[in-house]
This record gives structure tokens, sequence and C-alpha cells, in this order.
């Protein structure tokens, strides 16, 4: 049984929304002109309207500074300085990794040697390792192969490695869910930006939801939308309930070893995982990288340059007070080992160290 959230209708809202960059139509009022800073002026529309993360972002205590640096960046357009690359000063102005511009440059996180690659195995007789590189959709079968793998091991304790995982799908580790939950876990939910731009986009990805209940729901959050523009709507309670019919004995521990590129849905797995089981340590010598405070991700091409701007019209129930995207993950076990050049299929010095550990 995959972990499932309290009620239907909040579990679907949760996997099919939330940290997944979803290519969405865009439809703003602004209209392509062919003048020098129109891609800039249009970004900056793009955000101030649309980007659930401005309120949170833009202050009362910082607004003077970024208007400043807005009017310095317009200034050296007009003197002729790269568009594209001032964009990309100003994208990263917000210090969002789901606020994304090619040009931006952002740099969260830490960056390794290694490219971890999937591979499920034993470490010895007593622990089983699963590598996860990612959560995207196309992995959640060999997730659950590698589940089943597990279960014939015989080993009673589990490492689930997920260095270097940037996201992807929270619907992906749903698997995962049979070895990790031991009690009711509740996470914080999310509040979506009801701007007209952002219902209007909603609107255009409900259209290709085929089925039919799922869509009728999803028309609902629609509606909902437009009765609240210009405000954030939770649609539902702030927070969600992790349930589950089945607590297992097997594995009796487990470790989630994470580093400074594990993002977005990547965190999301480790606080699900932490609030439902008390199985689960988390192992690390960095903290993860934090990009998940504003999520579910839409994309809007540029009028002139026809460049791609990302923004997240959701921001998380967790803020203002306990956001992590300034600080990221802690693990509860500091590692001490140095990184690994490669991260391949082999059992890597970490995952013997855990096992004795555990």
């Amino acid at each position: 049984m995959y972990l499932k959230f309290k009620t239907d209708k909040t579990m679907k809202l949760k996997l099919f929304f939330v940290f997944i960059a979803l290519s969405l139509f865009y439809f703003c009022e602004v209209k392509a002109q062919a003048s020098k800073g129109e891609d800039f002026e249009f970004a900056v529309q793009v955000i101030e309207a649309d980007y659930a993360g401005y309120p949170s972002k833009v202050t009362e205590k910082n607004r003077a500074e970024y208007e400043k640096f807005k009017s310095s960046l317009r200034a050296r357009i007009s003197e002729g300085k790269d568009e594209d690359a001032c964009i990309g000063r100003y994208v990263a102005w917000f210090n969002d990794g789901h606020l994304r511009y090619p040009t931006s440059s952002l740099k969260k996180g830490k960056r390794y040697e290694y490219v971890p690659e999937m591979v499920a195995k034993k470490v010895d007789d007593r622990t089983f390792m699963m590598r996860i590189p990612d959560f995207d959709e196309s992995n959640m079968q060999p997730i659950a192969d590698m589940v089943e793998q597990y279960k014939k091991s015989g080993c009673e304790n589990l490492i689930i490695d997920i260095r270097s995982n940037g996201g992807g799908s929270d619907s992906t580790f749903g698997p995962l869910g049979d070895l990790i939950y031991t009690h009711k876990g509740v996470v914080d939910g999310v509040e979506w930006w009801a701007s007209k731009n952002n219902i209007n986009s909603f609107k255009k990805v409900v259209q290709g939801i085929k089925n039919e209940k799922s869509r009728a729901y999803y028309n609902g959050i629609c509606k909902q939308l437009e009765l609240h523009v210009g405000e954030f709507v939770v649609n539902g309670k702030p927070t969600l309930d992790i349930v589950s019919d089945t607590v297992y004995d097997f594995p009796r521990k487990i470790a989630i070893v994470i580093d400074g590129s594990v993002a977005s849905s990547g965190e999301e797995f480790v606080l699900i995982s932490k609030a439902c089981s008390n199985k689960v340590t988390v192992y690390g010598k960095d903290n993860t990288m934090g990009v998940l405070d504003f999520s579910n991700v839409m994309s809007v091409n540029l009028p002139n340059s026809k460049m791609t701007l990302y923004y997240p019209i959701s921001r998380s129930k967790r803020l203002p007070d306990r956001g992590i995207d300034e600080t990221g993950i802690a693990p509860d076990v500091r590692i001490t080992l140095p990184d690994p050049k490669k991260l391949g299929t082999e059992i890597d010095p970490w995952m013997i160290w855990i096992s004795e550990n555990m």
C-alpha cells in the first residue's frame, strides 16, 4: 500500500501539482514590440504579477533596494548592455531555485564531481542500498522494482541514497511508502497565487486532463482561484495528513543519504519520510539545496528572444517562519568522509560507513 493522503482529493492535488516543472501555456497582456528592453520589462511584469514568491521576496524592508537594482539594470540595457544578461541578474536577485532563466547563473547548493547512477544491491548481509538520482516520473516503476528486490534480500536495514537528486514528481517516490511508514504524519500544504494569467494557464492545463473526475476537481480549484483574484488560495487544509493502513516490520532502520544538490521533490521526500517514520535517519555532509518554499512551475517565452522564464505559482504554508530555502535541510548525522569522486553503481565508502553505524 503506497502512502496516501487523508483524502483522495488531497492526494491528487499533491501528486499532480507539487514540485513538478509543468510546461504550461501563459496568457499575458504584454504584446511583443520590437523595442530595446521589452524582454526585460516582460520578465519584470511576469515576476511581479504572477510569481508566487514575489510578495515574500520584495517587502517594505527591501523595496527601495529592489527598485534601485531594477533601475540600474534598465540603465545598463539603455546603454546597450546585453539584455539577456540583465534579465539573468534580475532573476538571480530573488535567489529561488525554481525561478529560472538561462542566464541567471544562480548559485545554490553544492556541485560534486560524481554523477550517481540508479542501482539497488546489497551492501552486506544486513543492509540493502537503493541509489535514486532523481524522481522523474519515468522512474516510478524502477523504484517499485527496487522495493521488491529489497523485500527479497533478507536485509534488515535499508539505505536510500538520493545524493544529487534534484527532484521531479512527488508521486514517483510513492512506492517507497511501504518501507518507510510507521505512524501518521503531517506536512505543510501549499497556497496558490491567483493572478489572472495563472488562472488562465491553470485552465489550459486542466483542459488536457483526460480523467473526467480529476478534470472536474481541478475545474473546481480554478473556480476558487477566480473568486480570489490577487490573493493566495488554500485548497482545503493548510496541512496534509500522511496515513497508511499498514506498518511493516522491515526494514528495521532506514538511512536517507543527502548532499547539497538534493532539491525540490528530493527535499519533499526527506520531509515526508521524517514526518511519518521513526525508522528514518538522514545522513550527509552538506545540507540540501533549499528549493522547496515556492513550487509548481510555469513557463513563458519572452516575446523577442523567445528564451524561457520559469516561475512558481504556489508557496509553502511553512512560510514565513519555517521556510527551508535559506538553509536547506540538515542531516541528522554529519558524515566526515571525503566526497567520492565517482558515484556509479559501486558501493562507495559512505555506504559501508553508514551500514556499520546505523
